[in-house]
């Protein structure tokens, strides 16, 4: 059995003890009451977000929990999902099994798999009982006041709502609480790696999902939280979460979980009839990669075009980076390649159009892939 193999299976053997020792130590009725009371104290506060897409998006949500709940501490736990309108990119669980999911994070992941990611996270607290062990240190509270404040907590805390709570209770132990949830957004995070490892869903799409995030936070100006940091910043989550990924033997595509643009061919000039004269451009990310004419042995010069995109499709779809194109000599002619796919030939009358030599025309593919992947990763993170 492979080391990784082994540290999946002790780890799906310490959550199992784990989850049932807590089950033991937090009663059914006690946790369903406080996740009663919690959800009423948000729907006062939130408005849902209903009609055809909500409805789709909640059916999506929904077959996602089934999928990913037998392979969790708690299998038999019966999940209710909610939805807000809201644009905030957000999400969190309450003790009971709800899930609320906003409108904004729907909008704001680029595949299936991220969203996956992110209800896995919301999974692995209510399989952990965090919140619960949260109201443990502060059990001077009521069970409304609790719920009240376990409210504040999940929605964040820049509201008249949630800080009228933390003064009704008295909660002088604010920063304790803080710490403590940044050390379980951390646990809930591989755990929901470890979920999803069995499911059809990529664990990847945590990783750029928070990638994203961090980079946002990157482009402003970051504020130390003190006793109000509640998560850890993103960027050292993407830290932890590759590490995660590695240790379980999984390839980091990143294209396999985000929205990316396929290379396309296009006429260098529309005026021109169709032929072995015309000139075509084989672009990526709208960088100009190379310019070609009909190959030897062509009719169409545009088959050529065709078999090119498609080369370079499959290689980036499964997961090329940068580093990985290279341009050989192969006789009188060059190959561009990534990890030893053939993608592209370069002809003496290639290197006329950009007059150059062979060799420096198909260099000068190589540079302008990792340019346009450059641009790719960037537009990545920084899309609206």
């Amino acid at each position: 059995m492979r080391a990784g193999v082994r540290g999946l299976v002790v780890i799906s053997a310490l959550l199992l003890v784990q989850s049932l020792c807590l089950a033991k130590k937090y009663n059914p009725q006690y946790e369903a009451r406080i996740g009663a009371e919690v959800a009423a104290e948000i729907d006062k506060k939130y408005k849902a977000w209903t009609g055809k897409e909500a409805d789709a998006v909640l059916a999506q949500v929904q077959a996602m929990v089934k999928a990913i709940a037998p392979h969790t501490p708690r299998p038999d736990v019966k999940y209710k999902i909610k939805l807000l309108d809201s644009d905030e990119v957000n999400s969190f669980s309450v003790p009971g099994g709800y899930i609320y999911v906003y409108k904004g994070l729907v909008k704001a992941v680029q595949s299936e798999h991220e969203l996956a990611a992110v209800i896995a996270h919301e999974m692995a607290h209510n399989c952990t009982f965090d919140a619960l062990k949260q109201l443990d240190r502060a059990q001077h509270l009521t069970i409304a006041t609790a719920a009240a404040v376990l409210a504040a907590m999940m929605v964040g805390g820049n509201e008249e709502m949630p800080w009228a709570v933390w003064q009704a209770g008295g909660l002088a132990t604010r920063g304790v609480l803080s710490h403590y949830s940044m050390d379980i957004e951390k646990q809930a995070d591989l755990h929901a790696i470890q979920y999803l490892l069995h499911t059809k869903y990529n664990p990847v799409g945590l990783l750029t999902f928070m990638e994203r995030l961090a980079a946002k936070e990157r482009a402003t100006v970051r504020i130390d939280g003190g006793i109000l940091e509640d998560h850890p910043p993103s960027v050292d989550r993407c830290v932890y979460i590759t590490q995660a990924l590695e240790d379980a033997g999984i390839f980091i595509n990143r294209r396999a979980v985000t929205k990316w643009d396929p290379p396309v061919v296009e006429a260098l000039s529309d005026d021109q009839d169709p032929g072995s004269d015309k000139i075509w451009v084989l672009k990526l990310w709208g960088v100009e990669l190379f310019r070609f004419a009909q190959a030897p042995g062509d009719t169409d010069p545009q088959a050529r075009g065709k078999r090119m995109v498609a080369e370079l499709t499959q290689v980036l779809a499964d997961g090329a980076d940068s580093y990985e194109f290279h341009a050989r000599q192969d006789g009188d002619h060059y190959t561009v390649s990534a990890a030893g796919h053939p993608i592209l030939t370069v002809y003496d009358f290639d290197a006329k159009l950009a007059n150059k030599s062979v060799a420096d025309t198909a260099q000068a593919v190589v540079t302008a892939i990792r340019l346009a992947l450059r641009k790719e990763f960037l537009a990545g993170l920084y899309e609206k």
